[in-house]
């Protein structure tokens, strides 16, 4: 008898974890090239999560997250109740997204979506294309929280194996001395244990 995997949703949105580059050694240009992967390539690059869960996935927009506010916030949030709405097998839902915003729409998210179900947000530091790129393990991550059973509800958010709450996220940027306009990290930081973190993701 086969096991029916869990079903979970993909709502993308941008973000560099879409994003395209020029060569794979590019960590600022692809931002400026405007082209990004859709949500179909992009799940096309992590085959292993089919052995984990149905995936079905949508791009609901393809911007920068300096381009989402308060009616896009609003437009997500929708769709995901639609979702869960229309879907009642749903196991989870998973936002694709990017960095510069991504703890507002997270937060906003956290209010509005009335489900008990788990809805994941996660994006990249690096673009898909970059030698380096960590949104393949993110968006892989992503969906392993969203199809698993024990999750638990609420709106989390995975970056680099760790998991974090919504309520409590906290972004930072630091520039390389070098090259003061690079962004070279993203994470969540309170003194003296990171902010919002609830759990590792483990193999």
């Amino acid at each position: 008898m086969v096991t029916a995997r869990p079903r979970v949703r993909i709502i993308a949105t941008g973000g560099s974890i879409s994003g395209v580059g020029p060569h794979r050694l590019d960590y600022l240009l692809y931002s400026e090239s405007g082209r990004r992967l859709t949500i179909e390539q992009m799940v096309a690059r992590v085959p292993e999560v089919h052995e984990i869960a149905e995936v079905r996935g949508e791009d609901l927009a393809s911007v920068g997250s300096t381009s989402i506010g308060p009616q896009e916030w609003l437009q997500i949030a929708q769709r995901i109740n639609q979702s869960f709405d229309e879907e009642p097998e749903l196991s989870g839902v998973v936002v694709t997204h990017g960095t510069a915003t991504l703890e507002e729409t997270a937060y906003f998210l956290h209010l509005t979506v009335k489900s008990a179900k788990p809805v994941v947000v996660t994006g990249a530091m690096r673009p898909p294309t970059a030698v380096s790129t960590d949104a393949d393990l993110n968006l892989f991550d992503a969906i392993r929280i969203a199809a698993c059973p024990d999750a638990g509800g609420g709106v989390c958010l995975p970056f680099s194996t760790m998991k974090f709450i919504a309520l409590a996220m906290s972004g930072r940027a630091t520039p390389c001395a070098s090259t003061p306009s690079r962004v070279i990290t993203w994470g969540c930081w309170a003194m003296p244990t990171p902010m919002g973190r609830c759990g590792s993701i483990e193999a």
